[in-house]
């Protein structure tokens, strides 16, 4: 399906279009014949469309506008951020490539509005955990799970929930790569490599800064897991996200990052491990319709598990979702493959 841009406002219904179908991404790709246009729903690409190259060049250039980037250059790597017909914020990436440049937009809280952790869905025994775990003031709380299984959303609704219940009392700081969404009352901090700024210095500068609840936006290598660990044995409440499959990998990724085994065993107070999955279309139950594009899911929901002995597994979780008719069989399959 080719797409021009002939009517006004083009970008704009393109953005619009994307916040309706609740995409968490769009993706321009260049091509011989213009650029391909995708959009990830639920975390799966609708199908290719097309966007012939007389109009392509107009797009981007909107695009670059709206970003407050740099028009005429398109061999260098550029990110900034648009303002959505809704209001709500997205970051545009640009970067060359052998064809021209490939655009990437990013839209957050994607139709979904998560303020705080009762948003998320969790199970009444994993909710009821995370915010036990929340009172603390001091110990490292870990997220863990892949790419695209939600961590950064829990994080924000973790740090949004203790800036309602103590903010007044508390300071709370983040360090993040980028900053996606804003936490009133907690001073975040963009990692920024151009001026030395990664998360292991931006979090030894934070700890200057007098804050009795940290957010780290990942746990990346060995210097940032030590920095993270020894604030949380020194009086400071760490929230962080590590990529590992379940809560008992956790541990053992930490030692492996170079911590000491008593300073693991010292801060680290719990970790919640979590995937999304798809939810059963409600408009048609399943079976495919317009709502959905035809694939029988519309939005996406957490399941969580925690490693404690009367704590539900995410497998387990996934499969009271299949029997409460939430989701199906198929997508428990998808997301686990062989465990389930």
């Amino acid at each position: 399906m080719a797409l021009t841009s002939q009517e006004p406002g083009f970008t704009e219904q393109l953005l619009r279009r994307a916040l309706d179908l609740g995409a968490s991404d769009i993706h321009l790709d260049p091509m011989s014949e213009g650029l391909s246009l995708r959009m990830r729903v639920d975390g799966h690409f609708t199908k290719r469309e097309q966007i012939e190259n007389s109009e392509a060049e107009r797009l981007i250039g909107r695009l670059k506008v709206m970003a407050d980037l740099m028009v005429y250059r398109s061999d260098i790597p550029q990110e900034g951020r648009i303002v959505l017909p809704s209001g709500d914020e997205a970051r545009l990436a640009m970067i060359p490539s052998s064809r021209g440049e490939k655009a990437t937009i990013r839209i957050f809280d994607s139709g979904i509005r998560i303020d705080r952790i009762g948003d998320l869905g969790l199970s009444n025994t994993s909710l009821d955990w995370l915010r036990q775990a929340l009172r603390m003031d001091h110990g490292l709380v870990l997220i863990v799970g892949p790419s695209g299984s939600g961590k950064t959303s829990t994080l924000y609704a973790a740090m949004r929930e203790i800036a309602h219940t103590r903010g007044d009392f508390c300071q709370l700081a983040s360090i993040e790569d980028p900053v996606e969404r804003d936490i009133e009352g907690c001073t975040q901090i963009q990692v920024d490599p151009i001026r030395e700024m990664d998360f292991a210095s931006g979090l030894k500068y934070l700890l200057r800064q007098d804050p009795e609840v940290i957010m780290v936006g990942e746990i990346r290598d060995a210097e940032t897991a030590q920095i993270a660990v020894r604030a949380a044995m020194t009086g400071h409440l760490v929230l962080s996200s590590l990529h590992c499959g379940s809560s008992s990998e956790a541990r053992p990724r930490l030692l492996e990052m170079g911590v000491e085994d008593y300073a693991v065993n010292i801060a680290l107070e719990g970790v919640m491990a979590q995937r999304l999955i798809r939810k059963t279309c409600p408009s048609c139950e399943g079976a495919g319709c317009n709502t959905c594009l035809g694939s029988g899911y519309r939005g996406r929901m957490v399941v969580s598990e925690i490693a404690i002995p009367e704590g539900l597994t995410m497998l387990d979780e996934a499969r009271n979702k299949v029997s409460e008719g939430l989701t199906t069989e198929m997508e428990v399959k998808r997301v686990f493959g062989g465990r389930s």
